[in-house]
């Protein structure tokens, strides 16, 4: 709730109160004043990363993650790729959430992320608010360690396993409080209302 005031706070200053408490969007891309996404990764030191907010590598999920493809790493045999998608971690570029996936074998623990941050016009930060889903795998999975994306401390990092099986990445989706637009209730067409009666008619004569 705190985080969500502050970012009231600072939208209305930006001139776009309109997205404050439970901001509303056609995506999390298309936020107003919305400059770049921060993803710092924490091993033994801290290693930040911003992309542009319409950059290719948030558009789309890396096919085969590896040494020859990848948004960036952690050690040199920690590879990570970053994208928009929706809650469940499924690429989608007009999504509303961030996932974070990771290939990492052998170790104690890889995809050790230690803040997800939207980065805004005159440099206001927006931190991830929770995480919606995740998949840890293997050694060194520590689920209790979530919370330590998005606590605001970039001295602690999350620790979600090891797995170099592409189809078992390493993830963990973040949630910004920002919601889809409700979807109007269309009306019923002429022609549907027409149909109807018209079925209504062929009902009655034949129930005369």
């Amino acid at each position: 709730m705190a985080r969500r005031l502050i970012l009231m706070c600072a939208l209305v200053a930006l001139g776009t109160a309109e997205f404050a408490e439970g901001a509303v969007a056609t995506s999390l891309r298309a936020l107003p004043n919305l400059e770049s996404i921060r993803f710092t990764e924490r091993t033994t030191v801290l290693f930040v990363h911003n992309f542009d907010v319409e950059d290719a590598a948030l558009k789309t999920r890396i096919v085969d993650l590896g040494e020859t493809a990848n948004d960036f790493t952690g050690t040199e045999i920690e590879f990570y790729d970053v994208f928009y998608s929706d809650e469940d971690g499924n690429p989608d570029e007009d999504g509303f959430f961030l996932s974070v996936e990771a290939i990492y074998a052998p170790g104690l623990g890889g995809l050790n992320i230690a803040d997800v941050s939207l980065i805004f016009e005159n440099a206001f930060e927006q931190t991830a608010e929770a995480v919606a889903s995740f998949h840890q795998a293997g050694v060194g999975a520590l689920p209790t360690s979530i919370g330590r994306a998005f606590d605001g401390n970039v001295n602690t990092h999350t620790s979600m396993g090891t797995s170099s099986d592409q189809a078992n990445r390493l993830r963990l989706t973040f949630d910004f409080g920002v919601e889809a637009p409700a979807q109007p209730i269309p009306e019923p067409s002429v022609i549907g209302i027409v149909g109807l009666s018209g079925l209504a008619l062929v009902r009655r004569r034949h129930a005369v």
